[in-house]
Formats: structure tokens, sequence, C-alpha cells
């Protein structure tokens, strides 16, 4: 590999990959904007065709990690979206078989020692 902007786009990837990996997803907010940066300038016609399927390989890595963040992020989203419905609408039903509502507020109940 002869293209120093190539070896510093490894580089980047590879601390792309380690900031998805360990869910440090604001180190991204530097590394992309460089790594668009780098890539817009390196003339690819004289890359060597490994070093080209080497930089695919590794930007498909690097998207699949993306892909699997956002969906962890959606789903944890989501698990903590349906922990404060369950919280703030906890229903049962009542003898009759009819849905109702359980008032979560303060029971008037004192508790005596």
């Amino acid at each position: 590999m002869n293209h120093p902007d190539l070896s510093e786009v490894f580089s980047i990837l590879e601390r792309e990959r380690s900031a998805l990996l360990t869910a440090q997803f604001s180190r991204l907010d530097t590394l992309v904007p460089r790594k668009i940066a780098l890539l817009s300038k390196i003339n690819f016609a004289l890359v060597p065709q490994s070093d080209i399927q080497r930089l695919h390989a590794q930007l498909s890595r690097t998207q699949m990690l993306l892909r699997a963040a956002t969906q962890g992020l959606a789903a944890a989203a989501k698990r903590l979206s349906e922990g404060e419905k369950v919280a703030s609408e906890l229903a049962t039903y009542s003898s009759n078989g009819q849905l109702s509502a359980v008032d979560l507020r303060q029971s008037k109940f004192a508790r005596r020692s």
C-alpha cells in the first residue's frame, strides 16, 4: 500500500470499529468526516486491486457494525418506552372480565407499627 491517504483510511476504519464495539458513538463524529474527506482525495485507478478489496471488506464490516448498533439502540429505546408505559398504565381484569385501570397513586392506607 503506497497511498498515505489510504493508509489513514484503514486506520480510521479500525478506530471506527473499536468505537462501535465499545459503544463510544461520539468518537464517530470526528472519524466519519475525516474518512469521507480522505476517500474523496484518493484516485482509485492507481490503487492496487488487493487494497481495494481490503477496503471493501473493512467498509462492509463497518456497515454491518453500524447496522447492528442502530438496531440495538432502537431495541433499547423500545424497551425503555414499554417500561414507562407499563409503569404509567397498569391494568387488570375485573371480576366480570372487563379491563380496568389500576390506580398507581399513593394508597390511603397507613401502615401501623
